[in-house]
């Protein structure tokens, strides 16, 4: 039921008017005639900027693993080649890690909401829904740059719609003024007129708590240590409003019936019911095929849906057993993370089926495990299967405001109090069903909690789009991507040569690229 409002207006979004103006040909410029005049058209303009969100982050989930120590590109034999070197840190490579995401991804989702914002004012509604719908859209747009902010030093802030020849003209902005116009977004725009709680009905629509988790997120990534204070007692608010709580079972966060449950603060809604055959687009994130990217090649699997049937994928972004080795015997967050294809494979043979469990061994940097988090499984689509599961993606989680309270913390105070403890407690409580595995972190001095904190993140949201971000902000790149060549040089991404050359001068390569 919660997922029906967004099926219906992403599907109609996807058949009709999103079709028609949202896709930006040029990117920056778009033909929309009559419409947004009324509430109506904007929100069907949001959801059409939800959707680009969705399918950009999905880009960014694969890159994300490559880069850090999470997994291999994988894929067929000779598949991944490209992706091998690619995700080396190899001087002599042309690093262009993220394609197109400078141009093509992040940029398109801006010039949308810069669209939306500029047609807000002009249309038909009531105060409170507009200011609603500018705060949605306004954090959308933010997302968008706290992936740039991650990826890049510096880069170009566009807050209005340009013209195609204004493209290459808008200078970069300084990463403090990228940082200040994020944040000013965030306190004046976003927070406190999103909604606390949606109905069922809206589920997948931004709320307040999601934009708050986002706040400490860019202070903590930025360094801002003059609101580490703000940001902690931000994370304790939400802590203390009982509005959220950890799943008990944390396997079942990444089924159907885990979604939208008690620990879900952020999720990214998607369907089937587009039947999309779109390869280049998937209908701009309404369908979802992260199941298919990353599940295991040739999987044949007797079992109905409801035994627990697995579906085939093509074998990407393959999990490693390296980071199954992370987890503790007993430890239930690695039967939560990892598929053992092995382990399945007996658990055919003891159903009875004269059928057996296969999966193609016969694949690039292939483990023999699985991604249990988002795996394809049966029952999960009914359409064009490889383009068209209906997954929610969990983008955000209360675990990660439990921790991210712990290390605001320990970074504010010097070392982890009475209170920091009892959030991560929570976190080891859960994973091991008792109080017998977690260290004390008040006996610690404030690099080692930290690195407790950061081993944590590890183990609960291994798979989840954070490793690299972690790494980059416990400056643990060298320590454990120095063997794949990492030096502080690719803590930030460069301006793809392409882009330089459109611009003919106008935009200059970031430091620690232009020589």
């Amino acid at each position: 039921m919660k997922k029906n409002l967004l099926y219906i207006l992403l599907f109609a979004m996807s058949l009709t008017s999103c079709g028609d103006f949202l896709e930006l040909y040029p990117k920056t410029q778009l033909n929309d005639g009559d419409f947004y005049k009324t509430e109506d058209d904007v929100k069907m303009g949001l959801y059409g900027l939800m959707n680009t969100l969705q399918h950009s982050v999905d880009n960014i989930y694969s890159t994300f693993i490559y880069m850090s120590d999470e997994g291999d590109t994988g894929g067929g034999p000779g598949e991944g080649g490209y992706g091998l070197d690619l995700f080396q840190f190899d001087s002599n490579n042309c690093p262009n890690w993220w394609g197109g995401e400078w141009n093509l991804g992040m940029y398109e989702g801006i010039a949308r909401a810069n669209l939306l914002l500029s047609k807000l004012d002009g249309a038909t509604m009531t105060d409170a829904a507009r200011t609603r719908l500018r705060a949605e859209i306004t954090f959308a747009r933010m997302v968008f740059y706290y992936y740039m902010f991650i990826g890049y030093e510096q880069f170009v802030l566009i807050d209005r719609i340009i013209l195609p020849d204004e493209m290459y003209s808008v200078p970069k902005a300084s990463r403090e003024d990228c940082y200040k116009f994020i944040m000013n977004d965030l306190d004046n725009t976003i927070i406190g007129n999103l909604p606390v709680t949606v109905p069922d009905e809206e589920c997948g629509r931004y709320i307040n708590d999601a934009a708050i988790v986002m706040k400490a997120k860019m202070i903590l990534f930025a360094r801002d240590e003059s609101r580490y204070a703000e940001a902690l007692n931000n994370m304790r608010q939400i802590i203390n409003s009982k509005r959220y709580d950890l799943l008990p079972d944390f396997s079942r966060i990444w089924l159907q019936e885990g979604e939208f449950c008690q620990e879900s603060i952020m999720e990214f809604v998607y369907t089937e019911k587009a039947n999309s055959n779109d390869w280049g687009g998937y209908i701009n994130g309404v369908c979802n095929n992260l199941p298919t990217w990353c599940s295991g090649r040739g999987i044949v699997d007797p079992r109905s849906a409801e035994e627990g049937g697995l579906g085939d994928g093509w074998g990407q972004a393959t999990v490693k057993r390296n980071v199954y080795d992370w987890y503790e015997e007993g430890d239930t967050r690695r039967e939560g993370t990892f598929i053992d294809y092995a382990v399945e494979a007996q658990k055919v043979r003891d159903l009875g089926y004269e059928v057996d469990f296969h999966v193609d061994d016969n694949q690039m940097s292939f483990d023999g495990f699985g991604n249990y988090k988002y795996h394809a499984r049966k029952g999960y689509t009914s359409a064009t299967s490889y383009l068209n599961y209906n997954n929610n993606f969990r983008f955000l989680r209360f675990a990660d405001v439990l921790l991210l309270g712990t290390e605001l913390d320990i970074r504010a105070n010097g070392t982890a109090s009475a209170e920091g403890q009892g959030w991560y407690s929570r976190i080891r409580k859960r994973a091991f069903g008792d109080d017998n595995h977690t260290p004390d972190l008040t006996k610690m001095n404030k690099q080692e909690a930290l690195d407790v904190i950061f081993n944590e993140r590890g183990l609960e949201f291994a798979y989840e789009l954070h490793r690299w971000i972690d790494l980059m902000r416990f400056d643990k790149g060298a320590e454990i991507l120095g063997e794949k060549g990492w030096t502080e040089k690719y803590r930030y991404m460069p301006i793809s040569q392409m882009d330089l050359d459109e611009a003919d001068g106008n935009l200059t390569q970031n430091p620690g690229w232009s020589k």
